[in-house]
């Protein structure tokens, strides 16, 4: 069976790089806070087979571009997510979390009727698509920042890039 061909697509911008991975059908699976070059580098290790072409010509690369814009963008575009039942309830949740809005992970436990804020931290840390599934936007009680996969720094960046401004981790 030949493996499915897949897309890479860098998201120029001056906040952080932002690559993302597109199925064969232009659904996004995949993002990383990576350039280009170093993500396509992990797709070749994992034995994925990629092209890499222009953000221009997909429409969820577009809304990439218009939110590190400064656009209060919606990511209302089909996705691939793989993951458990529980992660996709989470990560179904967080993209219900507006621009600009922060919850905890407490919070976020009870949207989806759980206790559970533990777990939903490590779903939001197995989250495959950051930005798009706004992980960036759940934070620890009290307003700290709470872990992060892209980094404590980038997803303090993030957050005051969209007016949030969140204790200092610690």
């Amino acid at each position: 069976m030949m493996p499915m061909l897949e897309t890479l697509i860098h998201i120029p911008n001056d906040l952080i790089p932002y690559t993302l991975c597109l199925s064969s059908e232009g659904v996004p699976v995949r993002g990383w806070y990576l350039p280009m070059a170093e993500a396509a580098e992990e797709m070749l290790q994992a034995g994925r087979v990629f092209v890499e072409r222009p953000y221009t010509q997909y429409p969820v690369g577009e809304r990439l571009a218009a939110y590190f814009e400064g656009e209060q963008i919606d990511f209302d575009t089909p996705l691939h997510l793989t993951g458990t039942d529980f992660q996709k309830r989470i990560w179904a949740e967080m993209t219900r979390i507006p621009y600009g809005d922060v919850v905890s992970y407490g919070e976020l436990a009870r949207r989806i009727g759980c206790r559970a804020y533990r777990a939903v931290g490590q779903a939001c840390h197995r989250n495959p698509l950051p930005l798009i599934v706004p992980c960036h936007r759940v934070i620890a009680s009290g307003g700290r920042l709470g872990g992060f996969g892209g980094g404590e720094d980038i997803k303090r960046l993030l957050l005051r890039f969209e007016g949030v401004n969140p204790m200092p981790a610690g």
